[in-house]
């Protein structure tokens, strides 16, 4: 669980195609000695497992561990991922409902550790599953802020001054048209996510408001409730 605050900007420092899985290795000094094999991150609003982390053995990156092999035995090439460099496992139903299998070396992501129990919760609650990518439409400058619209494959369940995770960023919903909306970014989401270096065209991942999607579901007597190029 998260809250769609960001709490830092990573870089995206390699990606491994193995087959139909993606690894990515992010560089963030959020990581330093603060997270473990395991853990839950959201990059861009998606969760992701930890595979390898800082001090733990992994045969894809970091620098050469020392190891100790009897003669004639063939020597296994392990590394030591540094102290600010984390590695995901990204699957294919994840590559192909979010942006993360576009993105490519020196990219910027925006990085949410997991909620803890007993912390503030300061934006709304987030899953980190992406409901659907959408793409901005418009970008104005108002006053110092900017409103963004995004379109989306249908209308969607969102509500006037209801809330929204865009890339993983808890925002508030200013109006909606039909499968558009706008939201609005002040200074301080500019500068500390990836929202300021946006551009009209961009795909972003979109996660409803988990409220919002409950609701839906209960009004529309389906079964299932997942939101498609169809709508719920």
């Amino acid at each position: 669980m998260f809250t769609g605050i960001v709490q830092n900007i990573g870089s995206v420092v390699k990606i491994v195609r193995n087959k139909e899985l993606l690894q990515i290795t992010i560089r963030s000094g959020l990581f330093s000695g603060l997270v473990k094999t395991g853990d839950s991150i959201a990059l861009n609003g998606v969760c992701l497992t930890v595979t390898s982390s800082a001090g733990s053995k992994s045969r894809r990156c970091g620098m050469p561990a020392p190891t100790r092999r009897r003669r004639g035995e063939e020597k296994e090439k392990y590394y030591l991922t540094p102290k600010n460099l984390v590695s995901f496992d990204v699957m294919p139903e994840t590559i192909r409902r979010t942006t993360l299998g576009k993105l490519k070396v020196k990219d910027k992501v925006n990085i949410e550790p997991s909620l803890r129990v007993g912390e503030t919760l300061s934006g709304h609650f987030v899953q980190g599953h992406i409901d659907t990518v959408g793409v901005i439409s418009e970008i104005n400058k108002k006053g110092a802020d900017y409103l963004m619209r995004i379109q989306v494959p249908s209308p969607a369940p969102l509500i006037e001054k209801g809330s929204v995770a865009v890339d993983g960023v808890s925002l508030t919903v200013i109006d909606i048209k039909y499968n558009t909306f706008s939201v609005e970014l002040i200074p301080f989401t500019l500068m500390h996510t990836t929202l300021g270096t946006k551009k009209v065209s961009d795909s972003v991942n979109i996660e409803f408001d988990i409220i919002g999607k409950w609701v839906k579901k209960l009004l529309s007597g389906k079964e299932t409730a997942r939101y498609s190029d169809d709508g719920f």
